[in-house]
């Protein structure tokens, strides 16, 4: 069998339809929130967090969020005996505010903290502390 110029036109528009219906069906089974509940109040608070980010730079010590296959850890190389930091850890969930937690920083006896979040998938982890009376901002990326 032929196929004359008509019928390839035909083929064409129906495999396009066809895959933008598939893609429209994938995007509205994807939930995704875009932003946190309080995302003005954030971005007011911007520089503070770059200046914190800055000062961790600049510390004597360094401060890491590594994720294992079970669990995220917080861990704090070099820091003094003297200096314990004090703050918060938290993990955003961009595509399910159900899975969001803020969790106080309580170290154990390896300098680290460690957390099992309650999901699967993507996370961004931000710790914000303050040490030796000054502030410090850690930000991370985990696929976990």
């Amino acid at each position: 069998m032929k196929l004359n110029f008509g019928h390839k036109i035909a083929i064409v528009y129906t495999v396009f339809a066809v895959s933008m219906l598939s893609i429209l069906i994938m995007s509205m089974q994807y939930d995704h929130e875009l932003v946190t509940d309080d995302y003005y109040e954030n971005e007011l608070n911007y520089q503070g967090k770059k200046d914190a980010f800055d000062n961790l730079s600049a510390a004597e010590f360094q401060a890491e969020i590594v994720r294992t296959d079970e669990d995220i850890r917080l861990v704090f190389k070099n820091l003094p005996s003297d200096v314990r930091p004090v703050g918060t850890l938290s993990l955003y969930k961009p595509d399910g505010a159900d899975y969001d937690e803020l969790h106080e920083i309580m170290l154990d006896s390896e300098a680290g903290m460690t957390i099992v979040p309650r999901g699967r998938g993507r996370y961004k982890a931000e710790a914000r502390f303050k040490a030796g009376g000054t502030d410090y901002y850690l930000k991370r990326d985990l696929l976990y």
